[in-house]
């Protein structure tokens, strides 16, 4: 049966649909379902019309436009499609043969079908709209990274880190300088050890000699360094042993302790490397005595409020926890060695009267002269428990060799930390632009010249270690450790 489209030119009406609706309900044999299936579908298309309309309520004009009547016409051949499909079941079969062959208008399948479909339809709208959007964001990141690296500076892709470490609990509530570092005192020194009223004890049983320490202070924001030789120690660096490490459990517990006394014997006395060793137990081993240098910092580079030490060897405390520096702090070190760490780090501050702002980590403090760049060893430049030692965040402080002597990074140290800065780094590069903004000079033409004084008072450093000390220098050494506890 063929018939008449819907004009286009004109609105449709409801007499139009009725007579498109009759032509198909003449297919009907029964009286009764001819009536039935004329009113079910006039009823519908009457309330898709009403539907519609109250959809494009802020849209009146398109009722005015062929869309609307396509719409429309879309809608009327579907409610047909859809109640001739539903009265099938009840027909003789020679009726539904006959129903089944009637033609239709592709739109009207095509319309009936999306709305059969439409929940199907719209998860697929959604994966597609997903897909859509994250092929908008690689091709946004992709267009970034190609003109970072076509106009930007080389090497400072970077992500900041959001802590900088894995806070450790710490052993005891509250932070070292909450109580009274004069309540810390030597105990007892027996022949191969020395116990303190905070509990620590240190194994004194493979101390050795290396020369004195000897250091010029350097004011912070000056160009040279004091005259005055000190050989106090002032400060603190933690280190990693970075060997490769048995697991830690009961079955290998004496394979622990030799591999430690080995390290001690064959490597950290022979190289003089740290003044003190954390074994995996806790066990506390002083090496190189405190007085004398050991020679774990190298290029190295560190500052409080007043100060800049330049060559820690000299001037700070090498206490290193035989580890191999992993990506989570309880893969790196044990409980025993963060409360041993804490205990020794009460027993130096309190006999040298160190300042929080000067205990730091190898990671933090090194350097290499050569390219300018930060972290040459990488050491704990993530993840040191510096809350479980009882001492404030220097991962959060800005990076005293950057913000001082212009210091930075390169893409080589990026992939050594796996993409990663400490807050305090990216604090710190931005100190040092706006301090060359200041002086009105170039950022690498600074940088460059505050990396050749670097090199002359690194050099200036290293003199008075192959020169004896002035007579008239003033030592101001004070060991506790040649008294005698009462």
């Amino acid at each position: 049966m063929q018939q008449s489209p819907i004009s286009s030119n004109r609105k449709p009406t409801d007499a139009i649909y009725a007579q498109v609706v009759e032509r198909y309900a003449k297919l009907f044999d029964n009286p009764s379902a001819r009536l039935r299936f004329l009113h079910t579908t006039l009823a519908k298309q009457a309330a898709r019309q009403a539907e519609l309309r109250q959809s494009l309520q802020r849209f009146k004009f398109l009722e005015k436009t062929p869309f609307y009547n396509w719409i429309m016409e879309a809608r009327l051949y579907s409610s047909i499609l859809e109640e001739l499909r539903a009265t099938m079941s009840s027909l003789p079969a020679e009726q539904r043969a006959r129903l089944q062959q009637v033609e239709m208008p592709f739109k009207a399948k095509a319309f009936f079908f999306c709305h059969q479909a439409r929940h199907a339809l719209y998860a697929l709208g959604v994966v597609l709209a997903g897909f859509l959007l994250f092929g908008l964001y690689s091709g946004v990141m992709k267009t970034g990274q190609y003109v970072a690296q076509r106009f930007g500076q080389p090497g400072k892709t970077i992500v900041v880190s959001a802590n900088g470490q894995q806070q450790a609990k710490p052993p005891v509530t509250g932070t070292l300088d909450r109580y009274n570092l004069e309540k810390v005192w030597l105990v007892e020194r027996g022949d191969k050890y020395e116990r303190y009223s905070n509990t620590g004890r240190i194994n004194t049983e493979y101390e050795i000699d290396n020369h004195p320490r000897a250091y010029y202070l350097i004011p912070r924001n000056s160009e040279a360094a004091t005259e005055e030789i000190n050989s106090t120690p002032i400060g603190i660096v933690y280190h990693t042993t970075e060997g490769e490490q048995l697991k830690f459990e009961q079955g290998n517990s004496s394979s622990i302790q030799n591999r430690s006394k080995n390290l001690i014997k064959y490597t950290i006395q022979r190289e003089k490397s740290y003044n003190y060793l954390i074994d995996r137990f806790g066990e506390i081993f002083r090496v190189v005595r405190d007085e004398q240098t050991a020679n774990h910092a190298g290029n190295s580079l560190w500052a409080d409020q007043k100060y800049v030490y330049i060559g820690l060897n000299e001037s700070f405390i090498g206490v290193a926890f035989e580890s191999s520096q992993t990506n989570t702090l309880e893969e790196t070190l044990t409980e025993g060695q963060i409360i041993s760490g804490r205990l020794l780090t009460a027993i130096l501050r309190s006999k040298y009267k160190i300042a929080d702002a000067n205990c730091t980590t190898h990671g933090l403090v090194s350097v290499n002269p050569d390219n300018g760049a930060i972290a040459f060893h990488h050491d704990w430049v993530k993840n040191f428990p510096f809350e479980g030692m009882g001492l404030s965040d220097k991962y959060k402080v800005p990076t005293p060799n950057m913000t001082d002597y212009g210091f930075t990074w390169d893409e080589e140290i990026l992939e050594k930390l796996n993409k990663t800065l400490w807050p305090g780094a990216i604090t710190a590069d931005e100190e040092f632009k706006r301090r060359a903004e200041k002086q009105r000079i170039g950022i690498e033409a600074l940088r460059l010249k505050l990396r050749e004084r670097y090199r002359d008072l690194y050099a200036r450093q290293k003199a008075l270690q192959t020169s004896s000390a002035p007579q008239n220098a003033k030592l101001t050494l004070q060991s506790e450790a040649a008294e005698t506890p009462r």
